[in-house]
């Protein structure tokens, strides 16, 4: 049988603390911690300039318009589970703190340019593992931070009244079913939910 020398030992060792650590931090830490609600509460300008730079006003209204943050400050307090609302405030203060520490003003005051630019480097270093290894990462970690946040904006965006009946083209339930529709060129798609 094969010894294993001391250098093999303590590496194995080492490994196995890091890993320890890793996994405590990262899988268990948002379980342990409890979501600061809050810091969510009070930074309504904060996620109503992050929600505007997601989806900006153009022909149609923008996320700020049709009030996006104040449905995502409501989804998040009374339905995501608590691992994800700690998520959502940390990554939301980070957010507010790296345009304190960069810019020396808070993110809603910073200039447009300033907030794509921070929204972008948020994405980019954000971790995506593809194929199976990122489907095991999002099964055990949970979506990343940023991936969350735009889910809940288009969610929002997509399910406010302005968008849903003057942008999307809303058919209310109670209308009969047409399967096969001519959609002529430019139209918007339209949206039932």
């Amino acid at each position: 049988m094969k010894k294993i020398n001391r250098k093999s030992f303590l590496g194995l060792l080492i490994g196995g603390a890091f890993t320890v650590w890793a996994a405590r931090s990262r899988l268990f830490g948002p379980l342990y911690k409890s979501p600061d609600l809050n810091f969510l509460r009070e930074s309504r300008a904060l996620l109503e300039a992050v929600c505007e730079c997601i989806i900006p006003a153009t022909n149609s209204p923008g996320a700020a318009a049709t009030q996006t943050h104040l449905f995502m400050m409501n989804y998040v307090e009374k339905c995501l589970p608590r691992s994800v609302q700690v998520i959502i405030t940390e990554g939301l203060k980070n957010i507010e703190q790296v345009a304190n520490n960069q810019y020396g003003k808070g993110f809603a005051l910073c200039s447009k340019v300033e907030q794509v630019e921070r929204l972008s480097d948020i994405e980019h270093y954000e971790i995506n593992l593809p194929g199976l290894a990122g489907k095991a990462q999002q099964k055990l970690l949970g979506k990343p931070f940023f991936q969350q946040l735009k889910e809940l904006t288009v969610l929002g965006y997509c399910t406010s009244k302005p968008v849903a009946t003057g942008v999307l083209q809303y058919q209310p339930v109670p209308g009969y079913y047409r399967g096969c529709i001519i959609h002529l060129p430019g139209q918007n798609c339209q949206y039932t939910t």
